[in-house]
């Protein structure tokens, strides 16, 4: 073999190798966001709760909020309103990383087709083992 193609075939790895770290880079992007979105989701059903509680109890009792190191007395009603903002500001969040899943969804289609990625399934994959024409690293 020459030297030239030695190079060439080393170029052609290292080609191919940034193409699949630039894809596993985007999987690693969307499930950011997804584990955002979960705690998200965790939280807005936590405020919900507090919000459903908070709803059964007179207007006009105490409630204590606990501020950092300073608690603060409010009336349900006062504080209520604020679980509301809360609850409106996550889910205005919920919203904005739900596009931004979707953006990475479309990003990660695009680049697919863009470099002709095909993701196997595990009958493929160890179909392609048997007839050894591939080989995995870690």
């Amino acid at each position: 073999m020459s030297v030239d193609k030695k190079k060439t075939d080393k170029e052609a790895m290292k080609a191919q190798e940034k193409i699949v770290n630039g894809f596993k880079e985007l999987r690693a992007q969307q499930q950011d966001i997804l584990s955002d979105l979960s705690l998200l989701e965790g939280d807005m059903r936590e405020l919900w709760g507090v919000i459903k509680v908070m709803k059964t109890l007179p207007s006009e009792r105490k409630v204590l909020r606990v501020v950092g190191d300073i608690s603060l007395e409010t009336t349900v009603e006062q504080d209520l309103k604020k679980k509301h903002l809360e609850f409106n500001e996550r889910a205005d969040a919920h919203r904005s990383l739900l596009k931004k899943l979707e953006e990475k969804a479309v990003e990660i289609n695009d680049y697919q087709k863009e470099h002709s990625i095909r993701i196997l399934n595990e009958d493929e994959i160890a179909e392609l083992q048997k007839k050894n024409q591939i080989q995995f690293r870690s």
